[in-house]
């Protein structure tokens, strides 16, 4: 039965995101035509992600954006699958941050995301101006983590 609904709802990723992973494309461009980060976090990264709770795992690629009120939206490109790959693209919006003392820069992030059928995505992150590591947790029982760097 969960794999009839994977199924199911990879079958919803590749007809229902299209537009989304085109919009994607064009930030991710965008963001990289840019000198760089303004405040250590924002820009460009590239990682990897993998389910805690299936061994699912795949590409990742974010985009983090600063708003003008101290809250950040992520937008969030992953693969998933092994024999063929299915793409998705989400938002998280008005991600909260906080700047922790300890000498690294490293901001604390956390946010949700409604993603329809896959559920609500919350995520807590750690971030620096070199890592981004963060734990996800989903309302449909799914928990794994994010680990990315900075393009090459």
């Amino acid at each position: 039965m969960k794999r009839l609904r994977n199924l199911l709802l990879g079958l919803m990723v590749i007809f229902g995101t299209a537009a989304g992973c085109s919009s994607f494309e064009t930030q991710w461009e965008a963001a990289g035509a840019g000198l760089g980060p303004a405040d250590g976090i924002t820009g460009r990264w590239v990682g990897t992600w993998e389910s805690e709770d299936n061994g699912h795992h795949g590409d990742l690629r974010a985009i983090v954006i600063a708003n003008d009120d101290g809250t950040y939206n992520i937008h969030y490109h992953a693969t998933y699958g092994t024999l063929f790959t299915l793409t998705y693209a989400y938002d998280l919006q008005d991600v909260k941050a906080e700047q922790r003392s300890g000498g690294d820069g490293a901001y604390h992030l956390a946010g949700d995301s409604d993603l329809g059928w896959f559920g609500t995505y919350s995520h807590q992150a750690r971030v620096t101006p070199t890592h981004f590591i963060a734990d996800y947790e989903a309302s449909i029982g799914d928990f794994g983590s994010y680990r990315m760097q900075r393009p090459e």
